[in-house]
């Protein structure tokens, strides 16, 4: 059985917001407060504007390091700051978008830091007393430092206050980015090879690809799927699981044994943080928002096995793999789940293992439990940005005016890129939104899905809300592909791909195989042969 087939989509908001952090450097407390008093709208401005032309032409930056990276801290933490700046000072955005995917060589980089080097010491404001770069204790390029700055701002500013990404472009109030030329200068290929470079050169640009893949799914995961970035990515993420793993285990062997557990984990953590982003990058491309199925097979294939090994190393340094860092943990199990038995023998890991396992009982508790299922799939729906229209596949960036797609006024659940749509889904022969959106307003009469799953499921038991409901839900969730039968005492069964319909055709070689196939398969819910729709 596939150890993670049906286990819910793990919640990653603690990890993107992580991943913001991870890339703000750190400038001193008493500078941080001094900014941060700095600011009327007036100023706020007119240092966004000179901080955007100090940083054009890229190559040629006159803006100081210091003072880039302190304001970019003030514009990730202060939200009133950043959306006047995404209102009023869209120059500020796109020159530091601009700066960061350039297109760098190693050369480059080694040049423009010395060069911001020289900008920073004669800095009045970060080096009023004309400190040597040696008495200042700068130890880290310049290049690097700045783009630190620069990439916890883009990677708060890619959220809306809220930390959501459901909207395309075109903002109503003039926000940036408003087109997709501003979010790629220079069009996607150009902005996300430059940045794929930075990543390459371990220049923490990790926040900036990871908020552009879930807010722009559409416009940013093609590129990143060609062959040469690809490869780039997936080099980058074995190096950095195999550097941190090398690092763990010698840190771990300094020290006289038995090294209890809480040590352990503080090793690994401390290891792992800096580069957890990029090895997250797995988890964003293959089951991140608006994901489809096969994205996960495109990207990693065919490097499955090399991708498990150092994903399965790393997770053997750390104590508690599901609990700290369920998404690789996650990722793994999934590459276990497809590995050939062969490959799996050839890597010593023929059992399941433990964090794959963890995983599996926490997908069977699922199943179990008819509103933990509820949950899972429906927040699945819920999630996505699609156009909720009969066989409509508009995604919200093909919306040509400002804003999100029109959800549904009564629910609240689903979303229409037109009236159109709306219309057709209310009378939907399958789904009718008219009937669904009933049970939709009864079960969020008393819960949302804003709460944790516990919590859903035992405000579902307290008002007994019907099996046959939850049953039908689900099955609306995932468009057919799932249902399950707890009204009838069962539980989920996921709708078989066309790939098992194929195997069974060629294996049923008369009449009387299929019929009793047709049996088999109708005793647990799945129609053979299958219907045209399926």
């Amino acid at each position: 059985m596939n150890p993670v087939q049906e286990t819910p989509l793990l919640a990653c908001g603690r990890l993107l917001s992580a991943v913001t952090c991870l890339a703000a450097a750190a400038p001193s407390c008493l500078a941080l407060r001094a900014w941060a008093r700095m600011i009327s709208e007036r100023e706020l401005l007119r240092r966004a504007e000179a901080l955007a032309a100090g940083l054009i032409p890229p190559y040629a930056p006159t803006a100081c390091p210091e003072c880039v990276v302190l304001f970019s801290r003030h514009v990730e933490d202060e939200d009133p700051s950043r959306l006047i700046l995404k209102t009023k000072c869209h120059a500020f955005f796109d020159s530091i978008l601009g700066f960061i995917s350039a297109g760098w060589t190693s050369e480059q980089r080694v040049l423009v830091s010395h060069r911001l080097d020289r900008t920073h010491l004669l800095c009045r404001q970060c080096n009023p007393r004309g400190k040597t770069l040696e008495e200042k204790g700068n130890t880290e390029p310049a290049f690097n430092f700045a783009c630190r700055g620069i990439c916890s701002a883009l990677a708060a500013s890619l959220q809306d206050r809220m930390g959501r990404h459901d909207k395309g472009f075109a903002s109503k109030r003039g926000r940036w980015p408003v087109t997709p030329k501003q979010l790629f200068p220079g069009g996607p290929e150009r902005t996300l090879d430059g940045l794929v470079g930075l990543l390459r050169a371990r220049v923490c640009v990790e926040p900036v690809i990871i908020h552009l893949v879930t807010a722009h799914r559409p416009l940013a995961f093609p590129v990143l799927l060609q062959p040469e970035n690809r490869g780039r990515i997936i080099a980058e993420v074995i190096a950095r699981a195999n550097d941190v793993s090398s690092s763990i285990r010698s840190d771990i062997a300094k020290l006289r044994p038995p090294v209890i557990p809480a040590v352990r984990e503080a090793i690994g953590r401390r290891h792992l943080e800096p580069h957890e982003p990029c090895i997250f990058l797995l988890y964003i491309f293959g089951f991140g928002a608006d994901c489809m199925p096969n994205d996960k097979v495109d990207f990693m294939s065919p490097h499955e096995t090399d991708i498990f090994a150092a994903l399965h190393d790393l997770l053997g340094c750390l104590e508690s793999p599901n609990d700290a860092h369920e998404p690789l943990a996650y990722v793994a199990a999934y590459l276990w789940s497809v590995l050939p038995k062969s490959r799996r023998a050839a890597l010593g890991c023929q059992e399941m293992p433990a964090y794959a396992r963890a995983i599996d009982e926490q997908s069977t508790l699922m199943r179990a439990d008819p509103y933990l299922s509820l949950r899972h799939f429906l927040a699945l729906r819920v999630e996505r940005r699609d156009c909720h229209g009969p066989d409509c596949k508009k995604q919200v960036h093909d919306k040509q005016t400002p804003g999100a797609f029109s959800r549904c006024g009564k629910c609240r659940t689903v979303q229409y890129c037109s009236r159109d749509c709306q219309r057709a889904d209310w009378t939907d022969v399958a789904f009718p939104h008219k009937a669904i959106c009933d049970m939709l307003q009864e079960l969020l009469a008393f819960t949302t899905f804003a709460v944790d799953d516990d919590v859903f499921a035992d405000a579902c038991r307290a008002h007994s809300f019907p099996l046959e409901r939850v049953d039908r839900l689900i099955e609306w969730a995932t468009r057919g592909e799932t249902w399950s039968r707890y009204a009838q005492g069962g539980d989920v069964v996921q709708k078989p791909g066309p790939e098992l319909y194929a195997l069974i055709d060629k294996l049923a070689t008369s009449s009387e195989v299929q019929q009793d196939v047709a049996k088999l398969m109708s005793s647990i819910g799945i129609q053979y042969p299958a219907s045209p729709a399926a």
